[in-house]
């Protein structure tokens, strides 16, 4: 509908908006800087830092846990000439745990049950990640996760954990020892780490 409205009742819509919300600030004049930018020197080294770690480990996949860390994967597979290496994304955003009073994470009630588990077994396969293979594989696959708190990581790290326990002759202690979990995090000053 929107597309449809002449330039003016844009402009009318547009301007209600901004009179009763407020118009977006401007993150930069309070000395932040979004999640993810390569807006100076510093930054892009840190990208270029990071991409070259994937790159020079030894491991079958780099596969990002959602959106964020993909900037880095995805520079990892440019820069990687030897192409041994399979760099990927999956699309994971969930988050099944709360923190109880002592800051433990804790499941929540409406964690996903056998038929949301199919489906990740599915969408996971079809993204190229199998359990079986990781856990009989000879070489580690590592997920990058940006964390804040751990809790997408480790309603992440749960849903592999299930699928393993429903394949035969593969064990959760093989699934671990196969896996390499890189956490990304932004510190006070923003810069990246690892």
């Amino acid at each position: 509908k929107y597309k449809n409205l002449s330039d003016e009742e844009k402009w009318y819509l547009r301007n209600s908006f901004e009179k009763e919300f407020g118009a977006k600030p401007d993150m930069e004049q309070f000395g932040f800087i979004r999640e993810g930018t390569l807006d100076d020197d510093v930054s892009m080294e840190n990208l270029v830092k990071i991409a070259q770690k994937f790159v020079d480990v030894k491991a079958s996949n780099v596969i990002s846990l959602g959106r964020s860390p993909y900037w880095f994967v995805e520079a990892a597979g440019l820069m990687d000439t030897s192409k041994k290496k399979q760099y990927g994304y999956i699309a994971f955003s969930e988050n099944w745990y709360d923190k109880n009073r002592e800051g433990k994470l804790i499941q929540k009630p409406d964690s996903p049950g056998l038929d949301t588990l199919s489906s990740y077994r599915n969408y996971l396969r079809e993204a190229g990640i199998d359990v079986k293979e990781i856990a009989q594989s000879e070489i580690k696959t590592i997920f990058v996760e940006y964390v804040k708190e751990g809790r997408g990581l480790k309603s992440f790290l749960s849903v592999l954990l299930s699928l393993v326990r429903e394949e035969p002759n593969i064990t959760e202690a093989q699934l671990k020892n196969n896996i390499v979990i890189y956490a990304l995090y932004d510190s006070d000053s923003q810069d990246i780490k690892s």
